[in-house]
């Protein structure tokens, strides 16, 4: 959906606050990258259509190295509500299978070890296991959003400790963003309740990234303040209904190192922040908004009536007829998102989905930047594809095949010289 020269999108209050101004004239690095400073902050702008020449970009393995999952077999290969993924130094790859809040390890080959972890709030135990993460030395770290605490297991799943933040604000839940090189880690509130007194209609109020120290769970500093997750309000009854509309524009943020990179997909910029929250760089890809159409809302009713509807009517066409018409009546976002994903790769590549139309088919496009934020091209991965993390030469991520049944696969990375 990149086409050419981006409309204004919103500003992103980073921590420290910039102003940016006093901008040079910039210094063509290539045909289609820009870099320039401004204030001491190196702002790096690519064109589309650059990048890669014609059989010469990254791409992936067709065949998975990897496949974990199973449809009947052994419960340990059965996968049941995955969240999270790594692989460790020593090809171990280790899942949060949150269905039975459990860590489970698995040799490289994909056959299972050993399994950690249960329900409870006790030492190692988990409420609601939401993502997992592999810090120096192979400790992992896993996110418990429902018991609001981060646990820390040695390599050989052995528990060592955890912490519970000092949360700031009010919100329901919060969603975890990675972990700095110095320990501490990144939070963001799942939905902020001050939404609501915007009034009903198609609305966003803002969000803060928040940082914590990993030893005692202080609060140490705001990382991003941006524009939130579009929701849609509604009257019911007394109450107020609150959804998620399609095509909805919302703030993202990636962790790597000392840095972390921010943007909102209302443009596409992405601005890469040390822990300090001081704007380091800015990456820009000049491209234009895509607008939402009926046609638009009409493939995502159609697409999502299963979801949506109860069992007894999804195979009724005046049923699905009535979902596409109220979903047409109801307020949405003008333009498509920018992308709907970062990530930043074990090398300090970013990486960055670009958002698809409904009805698509064929492979979701990444588009790939060079450690100093120059575009290098774009690289194609399988539809519904997770990405959980990008290493050296591998992409590991989960899947769900025809049968709805969940996979945890691990494809090589194939970067050529270009």
């Amino acid at each position: 959906m990149i086409v050419s020269r981006a409309a204004p999108g919103p500003a992103l209050a980073l921590g420290a606050t910039l102003t940016l101004t006093g901008c040079g004239d910039g210094t063509r690095i290539e045909s289609t990258v820009a870099v320039r400073d401004s204030a001491g902050v190196t702002i790096v702008e690519s064109e589309p259509g650059g990048g890669w020449p014609e059989g010469e970009g990254w791409r992936l393995s067709d065949r998975a190295l990897v496949d974990i999952g199973v449809f009947e077999g052994d419960e340990v290969e059965q996968l049941h509500d995955v969240t999270g993924a790594r692989r460790l130094s020593d090809g171990r790859i280790v899942v949060a299978n949150a269905g039975t809040h459990e860590l489970r390890f698995y040799a490289s080959d994909g056959s299972h070890i050993q399994s950690v972890g249960r329900q409870g709030g006790g030492p190692g135990e988990f409420q609601q296991i939401d993502g997992v993460d592999r810090l120096a030395g192979d400790t992992i770290s896993v996110w418990d959003s429902e018991g609001l605490r981060l646990s820390f297991f040695a390599p050989d799943g052995e528990f060592v400790r955890s912490v519970s933040p000092a949360v700031v604000g009010q919100a329901f839940g919060q969603d975890h963003y990675g972990t700095f090189g110095d320990g501490s880690f990144v939070l963001r509130p799942g939905f902020v309740e001050s939404v609501l007194i915007r009034g009903e209609g198609l609305t966003r109020d803002t969000t803060a990234y928040t940082r914590y120290d990993g030893g005692d769970g202080v609060f140490l500093d705001t990382i991003a303040v941006t524009p939130g997750r579009e929701v849609l309000v509604q009257p019911s009854g007394d109450l107020f209904s609150v959804s998620f509309p399609p095509f909805g524009r919302a703030s993202h943020l990636a962790v790597h190192g000392d840095h972390a990179y921010v943007g909102v997909s209302d443009r596409f910029e992405i601005r890469v922040v040390d822990s300090e929250a001081v704007i380091r760089r800015i990456i820009r890809l000049d491209a234009d908004l895509t607008p939402v159409t009926d046609a638009d809302v009409r493939r995502y009713a159609e697409a999502n009536a299963a979801s949506r509807l109860a069992p007894e009517e999804r195979d009724d066409p005046g049923a699905v007829r009535a979902m596409v018409q109220t979903m047409l009546g109801r307020p949405r976002p003008e333009t498509f998102p920018m992308f709907d994903a970062l990530v930043v790769d074990d090398v300090g590549v970013l990486w960055v989905r670009e958002s698809d139309r409904p009805g698509s088919e064929g492979p979701e496009h990444w588009i790939v930047f060079d450690t100093d934020g120059r575009l290098l091209g774009t690289v194609q991965m399988p539809r519904g594809f997770q990405v959980f993390q990008i290493g050296p030469d591998f992409v590991l991520g989960h899947a769900r095949d025809d049968l709805d049944i969940e996979h945890i696969r691990m494809y090589e990375l194939i970067r050529s010289p270009a």
